[in-house]
C-alpha cells in the first residue's frame, strides 16, 4: 500500500479542484490528474509532474489517447504496484482491473478516450468535451475506482 498506511476514500470535489488549478496554471491534462491525485497516492506530485510531461494534447500534442486518461492510468498503475509491490501477478491484475473500468467509465460517459475527437465539433457550444470536462470526469472516475478497489 502507498506510504504503508490506509488509503482514505479521496475528496473527488477537492482534487477536481486541484486538477483545474493546475490545468489553469499551465499544466497538461495529463499532468493536471497525476498530480492532483499523486499526493493522495503516496507520489511526489514533481514526480508526477515530470512523468505525464508528454502525454499533453493526446500523447504530444499528436491528438491520440487524452491526456488526462493517460494521467489517471498512469496513477491508477502506481496504485496497484504499491498496493501489491511484492506480486506482481496481483499488481498486473489490480492495474488492469482498475485501469478498464476508469476508461469504459470515461468512454461511456464521453464517447471515446481520444482527444481528436474529444475536441472535435459537438453541439453548439463547441467540442464534444472540453480539457477542463475531460480531466473533471476522470478525476472524479479515478476516485471512485480507488475507493472501490481491492487492495
Amino acid at each position: 500500500m502507498a506510504d504503508d498506511r490506509a488509503l482514505a476514500t479521496p475528496d473527488a470535489d477537492a482534487l477536481v479542484e486541484r486538477a483545474l488549478d493546475l490545468r489553469a496554471q499551465g499544466r497538461n491534462c495529463a499532468q493536471a490528474v497525476a498530480c492532483a491525485l499523486a499526493p493522495e497516492l503516496g507520489m511526489d506530485a514533481e514526480v508526477a509532474r515530470r512523468c505525464t510531461a508528454g502525454f499533453g494534447g493526446g500523447m504530444a500534442t499528436r491528438t491520440e489517447t487524452c491526456g488526462a486518461v493517460s494521467g489517471a492510468v498512469m496513477m491508477l498503475g502506481w496504485l496497484a504496484e504499491a498496493d501489491h509491490p511484492d506480486d506482481p501477478r496481483a499488481a498486473k491484475r489490480a492495474s488492469s482491473a482498475m485501469v478498464r473500468t476508469a476508461v469504459e467509465r470515461f468512454r461511456e460517459a464521453n464517447g471515446t478516450t481520444v482527444c481528436q475527437e474529444l475536441k472535435a465539433p459537438g453541439d453548439d457550444a463547441g467540442c464534444v468535451r472540453s480539457c477542463a470536462g475531460c480531466v473533471e470526469d476522470v478525476v472524479r472516475i479515478a476516485c471512485d475506482v480507488i475507493a472501490g478497489r481491492e487492495a
